[in-house]
């Protein structure tokens, strides 16, 4: 799932009036995007890389 702007992910309607919800997109540098590009199917980066952290969205709730 990727979301290109904050409001393509939405609430359901009953957290809306107390929840404020917000994308954050990382931006990896070209050194890691390099590095990724570089793995084989069969290679795997080291387990305390979290490469996947480098790549994916996460979105924020935020509820009063």
């Amino acid at each position: 799932m990727f979301y290109d702007k904050d409001s393509d992910f939405s609430l359901p309607a009953g957290l809306r009036a107390a929840c404020k919800a917000t994308v954050m997109t990382p931006k990896p540098n070209d050194k890691m995007l390099s590095y990724a590009q570089s793995l084989d199917k069969a290679d795997a980066p080291p387990e305390d890389m979290a490469l996947g952290s480098y790549f994916a969205q996460k979105v924020t709730l935020t509820c009063q």
